[in-house]
């Protein structure tokens, strides 16, 4: 069988050829060899908004070199990221109907990965096709109408996109909850027994869960509970959760708050990973081989650091999984007569848990009234959170993020990103 696979960059075809067996050719396209047009539009409004691609001068070799390839051949299967870059390949290739086309993800570059994804091959999604010619006809409205109209409005030239419209309202919207006169409090008590202290926070009151209250509301429980008495309602014991599996975004994150790097900096460095077939890249990020270790500490270029940042998750993620124990308070007069109010507790590293049993009287050392200040969003913080959402990809949020900070609409106060006043 003659098939041709087309992937998105030289690096990746060359290392997915020592993987084939006979029969197989392996060509690098652009990710969008059509795209839209530059200094006009491209986007039909009155048309249910259809797109106008062109393919780019530069883009014409590799076109030519595409259709060479495919002359013949009887499969075509396309590694290029979204069904939209597969779909105008195809279109452009001319093929017989006869000819299999499948699309596939490579997000590991490994035999046992590889057998993976051609197992996992599929035809092209229209839905798929339809969702990102939808993404892209909002980018372009907002970078063609919007981002001109505002500039116009403010008086100088702004760099801002789609996603860049979705940080800004998403930082200026956390910005005015960290700013509100009336912050929210936590209710905390600090409980002891000859072996040890600890701190549990009130989480229930009438068997209604609750996480904060009004400086108000603190201060009058607070006042009641003046001669309470606490006690260990309940003991409860578990499997500690195994640590999330990495993803780009929470890898950025990490980047970040380990060593300052930005998030298009990570991607970047990421990228070179996997196309050296040391990592995975999708969904999660993993060590391709996990035997290989990472430098040691002092001999670390940018790559290796990164990539010992990953390996030690996956060892994390592997190790047999431990106890956790939580306790449930309660307080009151007596324990015949307790307060419709639960505290409660977990244990963590940071907080081990003295030996605790049902009824054990608890001594009050403290109970402290605090404003619960919410975190300022970092970089790889925002970015987790609009991936988790589902409003782009990391490298996406990434890169605009990257134009943001150029344009002067965001930026840094430490590790901790604010709009500006612009």
């Amino acid at each position: 069988m003659n098939t041709l696979l087309i992937v998105d960059s030289p690096a990746v075809a060359h290392r997915v050829r020592s993987l084939l067996g006979p029969g197989w050719q392996v060509q690098a396209a652009p990710r969008h060899l059509f795209d839209l047009p530059r200094g006009r539009l491209g986007v039909a409004v009155s048309e249910v908004f259809a797109l106008s691609f062109q393919l780019p001068l530069n883009h014409q070799a590799p076109l030519k070199r595409l259709q060479k390839a495919a002359v013949g051949v009887e499969a075509v299967y396309l590694a290029l990221g979204d069904d939209l870059s597969a779909s105008g390949v195809v279109e452009a290739l001319h093929l017989p109907p006869e000819t299999t086309v499948r699309v596939m993800s490579l997000d590991s570059l490994s035999a046992h990965a590889w057998a993976q994804a051609l197992a996992g091959a599929r035809p092209l999604d229209p839905k798929q096709v339809a969702a990102a010619k939808a993404r892209r006809a909002a980018d372009r409205l907002v970078a063609y109408l919007l981002t001109p109209l505002l500039s116009q409005r403010l008086g100088q030239p702004l760099k801002v996109d789609r996603l860049g419209l979705v940080m800004l309202s998403a930082l200026v919207e956390h910005e005015q909850r960290l700013n509100v006169p009336e912050k929210e409090h936590l209710l905390s008590a600090q409980l002891g027994t000859a072996e040890g202290a600890f701190e549990a926070t009130l989480s229930a009151i009438r068997g209604k869960r609750v996480s904060m209250l009004s400086k108000a509301q603190a201060e009058a429980i607070r006042a009641r509970l003046s001669g309470a008495h606490f006690w260990v309602k309940t003991v409860l014991t578990r499997e500690q959760p195994r640590p999330t599996p990495l993803s780009l975004a929470s890898l950025m994150a990490q980047a970040e708050a380990q060593w300052g790097w930005t998030p298009a900096r990570t991607g970047a460095i990421v990228r070179i990973l996997f196309e050296a077939g040391w990592i995975t890249l999708g969904a999660v990020i993993r060590p391709t081989d996990p035997a290989r270790l990472p430098a040691p500490d002092g001999q670390l270029a940018y790559g290796a650091r990164l990539y010992g940042l990953i390996w030690e998750h996956h060892e994390g993620e592997n190790q047999p999984l431990s106890m956790q124990r939580g306790v449930q308070i309660a307080v009151g007069t007596d324990p015949a007569h307790p307060f419709p109010l639960a505290w409660w507790t977990l244990e963590t590293a940071q907080q081990p848990l003295p030996p605790l049993t049902a009824g054990q009287t608890l001594s009050l050392q403290a109970l402290e009234c605090r404003e619960a200040v919410p975190v300022p969003f970092s970089r790889g913080k925002l970015l987790s959170q609009l991936v988790t959402g589902g409003a782009g990809e990391a490298l996406a949020c990434a890169k605009a993020l990257e134009r943001l900070e150029s344009g002067g609409l965001v930026g840094l106060e430490g590790r901790a990103l604010k709009p500006t006043e612009l």
